[in-house]
């Protein structure tokens, strides 16, 4: 049996003449009226999730998807699991599926580009090959996958390439990894060896928030988002650029020398124990997120700055013990662009820095 989740889109969608626009009107078992030859493929079940267009399905509705759609793979009578869904998200719910829980069933997303109104509506064609490719015992082991136009993606490396085009969407660099042809599901590629392992969290993490690189693009945006943001995600123009942005960031994920260290520094041990312990669970090393975790910044925040902060370098080599101390072998310096303190940090940078790590090094040889 194939389960078929509706939760909206454009494939449910009609044209109101009231709000001037098409809505999602059109529940599962309307949408399997109007293709009734889908029943042949399969026996279905059907289960109306909601009727949201895509930009609607927010995370709390995705994941609320997620466990649905796990729930209803450990009925022993579930083969697969089809879910309809608005395209402008449609990427976004499938990795999220792909990426939080394995599974060896086969769950397959679809949606429409036209609605029921439009001339040459796809979804019907849409929904049945997508029931086709969850009936498919050669969909078992590839996963979450996105059926549109007859054309079979992987969830883990599709995206919407195009706004209105019937076959909008793509694999960039791969293409699909099988088509449906002539009611047969053909499937071309294998699935990367390297494909990356499933996650478990038991919750979302929120906000994570999306920051774009561009030309004079500044710290902005990154500095906000570091308040309240529960991670950020740099859409960055290249290795170079990726690397300023860190720098440039206000404090993200760092300790200040010349402000409130002795909480920052509290912070960040009680952030690296939670690493610690994560990687511990999935069994990796956590050296290199610890090497990778932050960046010291000693940015001129206080009034007189760091030249009369820093007079001596003892205050300085202390707090720099007391990171190294952490477990970190890797320290990155803001260099603020006076001319009057770059010999200070340049003093810092090649004879403070290496001679504290040298004495750490020294500390803790086996």
């Amino acid at each position: 049996m194939i389960v078929l989740l509706f939760t909206g889109g454009t494939i449910s969608m009609r044209n109101d003449p009231s709000s001037g626009g098409a809505v999602p009107s059109l529940s599962g078992r309307d949408i399997l009226a109007l293709a009734p030859a889908i029943e042949q493929i399969a026996d279905i079940e059907i289960v109306d999730f909601g009727a949201y267009p895509g930009p609607h399905m927010t995370m709390e509705r995705m994941w609320a998807l997620r466990n649905l759609i796990d729930e209803q793979l450990a009925r022993p009578t579930v083969e697969g699991i089809v879910v309809t869904h608005g395209t402008d998200s449609l990427e976004e719910s499938a990795y999220l599926r792909a990426r939080s829980l394995a599974a060896t069933k086969p769950i397959v997303f679809t949606g429409a580009m036209r609605t029921a109104s439009d001339l040459g509506w796809d979804g019907p064609a849409n929904l049945g090959a997508a029931v086709r490719v969850a009936a498919s015992e050669e969909s078992r082991g590839f996963g979450v996958l996105v059926a549109m136009s007859d054309r079979v993606f992987s969830a883990l490396d599709v995206t919407k390439a195009h706004t209105s085009s019937l076959d909008a969407f793509d694999s960039p660099g791969l293409g699909p990894i099988g088509v449906i042809d002539d009611g047969r599901v053909i499937f071309r590629r294998s699935l990367p060896a390297t494909a990356p392992s499933s996650l478990n969290p038991p919750a979302l993490a929120q906000p994570i928030d999306i920051v774009y690189a561009y030309a004079g693009a500044d710290s902005r945006l990154l500095d906000a988002s570091r308040h309240d943001g529960k991670g950020v995600v740099i859409a960055a123009m290249g290795p170079t650029m990726l690397k300023r942005a860190a720098e440039h960031a206000d404090n993200w994920n760092s300790i200040s020398f010349a402000a409130n260290f002795e909480a920052q520094l509290a912070e960040t041990r009680d952030r690296i124990h939670r690493v610690d312990e994560h990687c511990a669970t999935i069994g990796r090393d956590p050296g290199s997120l610890r090497r990778s975790y932050l960046m010291l910044d000693i940015k001129a925040r206080q009034t007189g700055g760091l030249v009369s902060y820093y007079e001596s370098t003892d205050i300085f080599a202390d707090q720099v013990r007391q990171v190294l101390d952490l477990g970190i072998s890797e320290i990155g310096l803001y260099y603020p662009r006076r001319d009057e303190q770059l010999p200070m940090f340049e003093k810092i940078a090649t004879e403070v820095i290496p001679v504290l790590k040298a004495e750490y090094a020294a500390r803790h040889q086996p």
